[in-house]
């Protein structure tokens, strides 16, 4: 529970971290003035909480102003990656990537150098986005 953490560090690591967890940890990590890795998961399971709230970015805030439900489909259907064979995938990448670049832009916003890739093999896991962000 990050509510709860205290101590210090110098890079946050999170693996699959489903949902709004992802934003829990990027923004633990700006707290502290540490680097980040984060592999996340379960994209439609962002929600609004009294630590973060959706869209994170000033750029994803002004597009979908007044429709922030749109944000949370587009967010449902980055889950939508099951294989190459399936019709979806291709949208749920590219859903996936929207998502990805409003947490980069939004810890770019703070300081930070972020990158947006893929693990390799892109075969490893079927959510396979990284953000990588380093502290300036």
């Amino acid at each position: 529970n990050l509510d709860y953490f205290v101590g210090s560090f110098d890079l946050g690591v999170a693996l699959h971290a489903c949902g709004v967890a992802t934003d829990l940890v990027i923004q633990m990590c700006i707290k502290k003035s540490s680097s980040f890795i984060c592999c996340p998961c379960c994209y439609g399971g962002i929600k609004n909480s009294h630590e973060v709230t959706y869209p994170r970015s000033k750029l994803f805030k002004d597009i979908f102003s007044g429709s922030v439900d749109n944000y949370f489909n587009i967010a449902h259907a980055a889950d939508q990656t099951h294989d190459d064979l399936n019709a979806k995938t291709k949208q749920g990448y590219f859903c996936m990537d929207i998502i990805d670049s409003d947490r980069k832009f939004y810890a770019e916003s703070c300081g930070y150098e972020v990158h947006l890739g893929k693990l390799q093999p892109i075969t490893c896991t079927n959510k396979n986005n990284l953000l990588v962000g380093i502290c300036k």
